[in-house]
């Protein structure tokens, strides 16, 4: 916990490599609650990349590369967050946020909150983080 607390701190304060170093592969589960919270990153990137039509490829690649590791389950999933293909719990959320009324949001989040044991929770924290870091400028520090 102490691990996952302080990866969280650090991308918060800005330093967004480093922390995805200290969430990768922490916790339990078929995919680790670490990992779910940097692929719900990737794919804020994603939004944040299409919707202020900002370049954040760079950034992207950054926290894909440093989140790598060993569980094929993992892999396959982080690579699909950072192409921005999300799956349809997913998908239907970021609808409801773009489009939806606040009926439709909460349908939305509780359904992606169902998944798994954490890993719909730990994926929107991860994504709504993602919002708290477009908040300051993002740059090249962000890679420490």
């Amino acid at each position: 916990m102490k691990r996952m607390g302080d990866g969280v701190k650090l991308i918060c304060a800005g330093q967004i490599i480093g922390g995805v170093k200290q969430l990768k592969g922490c916790g339990f589960g078929l995919t680790p609650s670490g990992d779910d919270f940097i692929a719900g990153l990737l794919f804020g990137l994603n939004v944040i990349q299409q919707a202020r039509n900002k370049d954040l490829g760079w950034l992207i690649a950054g926290v894909y590369e440093a989140s790598r590791g060993e569980n094929i389950f993992s892999e396959t999933f982080l690579k699909l967050a950072r192409e921005g293909r999300a799956f349809e719990k997913f998908k239907k959320l970021i609808w409801a946020l773009n489009y939806g009324d606040e009926k439709q949001v909460k349908k939305s989040a509780t359904e992606l909150l169902s998944v798994g044991a954490t890993s719909g929770a730990d994926l929107m924290t991860g994504f709504l983080t993602t919002f708290e870091l477009d908040s300051f400028d993002i740059n090249e520090k962000s890679l420490l």
